[in-house]
């Protein structure tokens, strides 16, 4: 995939930088890639950054930008506090299995599920065949 060696050294500058670069307690950011914790307004971590760069990759593999993929932005948003995006392989079925099982990974709207930080998101990007 072009260009992926990039968003690889990316996330592995991020998961070097602090870890409470995200703002705590603020609903700061942009609403398309806002994670579900933040639009609640409450305390946010990492996880709300792997939540956006879930987005990211999403919007990538299906060649399009978040806003103008959505009519709305705060019914999505809405929408994406309660369940994630449908997959991205039912836009994209040559998506790898192994990718797009990341990707849903960092869409979980409970923080708790989700890819826990930028370094585990880097390790498991790292195992991708």
């Amino acid at each position: 995939m072009p260009g992926a060696q990039t968003i690889v050294d990316n996330i592995r500058q991020a998961a070097s930088s602090p870890q409470d670069a995200t703002v705590y307690g603020a609903v700061v950011g942009t609403v398309e890639y806002m994670a579900p914790e933040q639009a609640r307004g409450v305390a946010v971590d990492q996880r709300a950054d792997v939540y956006a760069l879930g987005l990211i990759f999403y919007d990538m593999l299906v060649g399009r930008s978040r806003g103008a993929a959505v009519g709305n932005l705060l019914v999505e948003l809405q929408a994406r506090m309660e369940k994630p995006p449908p997959s991205v392989k039912t836009l994209v079925p040559e998506v790898p299995d192994a990718l797009e099982a990341v990707i849903s990974r960092c869409l979980e709207p409970d923080p708790g599920k989700r890819v826990q930080s930028t370094a585990d998101l880097l390790s498991e990007l790292g195992r991708l065949d």
